[in-house]
């Protein structure tokens, strides 16, 4: 399992001797521990006290438990479901703690003891990929009183989502590696054709995601094990399953992939999804110049979660960090957009794609032309769900713009910052130029300068007050 945050509760090995304990086999040879709660036990102990207490011609009374009323139920919290199914490498978020309350310590029972859990954040389990055993037993207690515990849920570890894993390092070689921890690649152009190279061949086709019907295919894995340099665009062009790029520790410094000339980092030309995790994708500084986005997808499905970062890129050309166009899908699920510069998006341009925002930021980019966050133009389409834009500049709509035959909605969650929220959140335009949003249908323009907040609605291709502009 892996360490992702230490819990707040204590050790909590010690059990009074009203706990009755039994034992149980993992299915990867370790033990679970089960506890017998403790008003079950006082029960079972009171009786045979009483038992005897008459064989002996001794009065009850005598060994009955001196303050009964300190003794608390172990269930005064509970966790939902009972029962879920996490993949190794995978992660489960969706636990409930009935009643709510934030001063909860998250443990796990195995091996041969009870352990503190140092696998949670919060409260999302976090399953290493190298994990073997069959289940786990996760269960919580309060953290401002430990003898307090909730009930057990069973976690089953499933089929692993990835067929393939391979690492790239600063120390690797393109010749005499083979794309081991041990003997890293070099680039990431050398891992992607390694993947295209496997997934082509006939003779040992690629495995599918295991159940009834599955048809998604597994996926693979290119995993940096440190900062890595690249002096040309890793382009993915032909074939391939699911990939996901990401650094191999959950702490983004650790995978920095830094452009060194003038080109993007990532292209993508082929109906694949990419996703990138836990990993920074690094210009050559707004000092440095280019003229190229840091990411160009022209094809395919680029998904950012969290832990992605994409910074410090200066683009004359087009858009400073993601560049989307044709028929193409980009979801930000989490991460950032941040620190870029460009002339038609400092931090996103959508051009005949499609962009979907979900969670994560867009943040401290510049624009010499149009939006200094996201620019939506001729057919895009950017569809804002979640997420944060903030901190942006532009001389026409410092959070987003839209031009020609662009749509742009905003709903949910969603926050776009305007001008007067103090200089690391405002959104800024020249001359009020819409610091929030700008739409720029010549001759008809509609801009909204004030905050839209979770709740606020706006929608491009709805004049006036109904479509949100508002000063």
């Amino acid at each position: 399992m892996k360490n992702t945050q230490e819990s707040r509760g204590g050790h909590s090995a010690v059990f009074s001797f009203l706990f009755l304990r039994y034992t149980a086999k993992t299915g990867g040879g370790g033990v679970v521990f089960n506890v017998l709660p403790r008003a079950a036990a006082i029960a079972v102990l009171a009786a045979a006290l009483v038992f005897a207490g008459c064989g002996l011609g001794r009065q009850p009374e005598e060994y009955m438990l001196e303050n009964p009323q300190e003794i608390e139920s172990p269930n005064k919290i509970t966790i939902s479901p009972n029962e879920v199914f996490v993949a190794p490498g995978g992660k489960y978020s969706s636990f409930k703690v009935a009643p709510a309350n934030g001063g909860v310590s998250w443990y796990i029972i195995g091996q041969d003891q009870e352990q503190t859990s140092t696998h949670f954040a919060k409260s999302v389990l976090d399953v290493d990929e190298g994990e073997t055993a069959s289940s786990l037993t996760v269960y919580a207690r309060l953290s401002a009183d430990t003898s307090i515990k909730s009930n057990e849920v069973t976690v089953h570890i499933t089929t692993p989502l990835v067929h393939l894993r391979l690492y790239v390092s600063s120390n690797g070689n393109d010749t005499s590696g083979v794309g081991t921890e041990a003997k890293p690649f070099a680039t990431i152009g050398k891992a992607l054709e390694k993947v295209a190279t496997i997934y082509a061949d006939s003779s040992n086709p690629w495995p599918l995601i295991e159940g009834e019907g599955a048809t998604e295919k597994k996926s693979a894995e290119i995993i940096l094990l440190g900062p890595v340099t690249s002096a040309s665009s890793a382009t993915l062009a032909g074939n391939y399953p699911p990939l996901t790029l990401r650094a191999k520790t959950s702490n983004p410094s650790g995978g920095d992939l830094i452009l060194t000339e003038e080109s993007s980092l990532v292209t993508m030309d082929t109906d694949v999804t990419l996703t990138l995790r836990n990993i920074t994708l690094k210009g050559r500084g707004l000092s440095g110049g280019n003229s190229n986005p840091l990411v160009t997808v022209s094809n395919g499905h680029l998904v950012l979660k969290d832990g992605a970062i994409i910074t410090g890129n200066n683009n004359s050309h087009t858009a400073g960090g993601v560049y989307v166009t044709g028929e193409t899908l980009t979801m930000m699920q989490g991460g950032a957009i941040s620190g870029n510069k460009g002339s038609e998006g400092g931090g996103v341009g959508v051009t005949n794609g499609i962009f979907i925002m979900q969670g994560g930021t867009i943040n401290g980019n510049e624009c010499t032309g149009s939006a200094g966050g996201v620019n939506v133009a001729t057919t895009g389409t950017f569809t804002m769900q979640g997420g944060t834009i903030s901190g942006n500049k532009s001389s026409e709509g410092g959070g987003v713009r839209v031009a020609g035959n662009g749509v742009f909605t905003k709903s949910g969650s969603s926050i776009i910052y305007g001008g007067d929220e103090g200089d690391d959140l405002s959104n800024k335009a020249d001359d009020n130029k819409g610091n929030a949003v700008y739409i720029n249908r010549d001759p008809t323009f509609w801009s909204r300068n004030s905050t839209a907040g979770a709740g606020v609605d706006l929608d491009s291709t709805k004049d006036d007050s109904a479509g949100g502009w508002v000063q």
